[in-house]
């Protein structure tokens, strides 16, 4: 199971597979859940611990949240999924080597608004809320980021399509309507 991949899908409800296996039962803290859930938003960079604590145990001092944390990642090097977590003096990081995302296909979709076809293949990716029905108190941020690049680049969409006279024009400015 090593070297197989991680499937996450972060729009919608939080996903986890390995291989063609559902392994959200594996994670069985809810915290676990949200540390990788955090993380996913990061993408592969390293994020400092004291943010993560901030986010995750907002109502707790310092010192307790740094021992959860470091509770709750060895517990997530102890599940059979093979994230590759790396928590070193003041960051920790989740490196994505053996992870495909929808949110990173999405937000590298979305990078280069010249080009067409990757913006097209990002707005299906975009399901509108990241990890539905887990109440995290901080993704609102997070939320709010992708829906201005989800919003800049369906409006890129139905721009570039009027300029060409094109009927797709009709489809990213319905969607984009949609959206209000």
């Amino acid at each position: 199971m090593k070297n197989e991949k991680i499937t996450i899908d972060c729009f919608g409800r939080l996903s986890i597979k390995v291989g063609d296996r559902e392994m959200g039962s594996l994670m069985n803290s809810e915290k676990a859940r949200e540390l990788i859930a955090f993380l996913m938003t990061y993408e592969g960079r390293s994020v400092k611990k004291t943010i993560v604590c901030d986010a995750l145990w907002s109502d707790h001092d310092p010192k307790h949240s740094a021992d959860s944390l470091y509770k709750l990642v060895d517990k997530i090097h102890n599940m059979p999924i093979p994230f590759h977590l790396e928590c070193r003096r003041n960051i920790i990081q989740l490196h994505l080597d053996n992870v495909h995302s929808d949110l990173t296909d999405f937000t590298h979709c979305i990078r280069d608004k010249e080009n067409i076809k990757a913006l097209e293949s990002a707005i299906p990716l975009y399901q509108g809320t990241l990890f539905e029905e887990e109440g995290y108190e901080w993704i609102i941020d997070k939320e709010g980021k992708l829906d201005m690049l989800y919003l800049d680049a369906l409006q890129y969409l139905v721009d570039h399509y009027s300029k060409k006279g094109s009927k797709h024009k009709l489809f990213y400015y319905e969607t984009l309507m949609e959206r209000f």
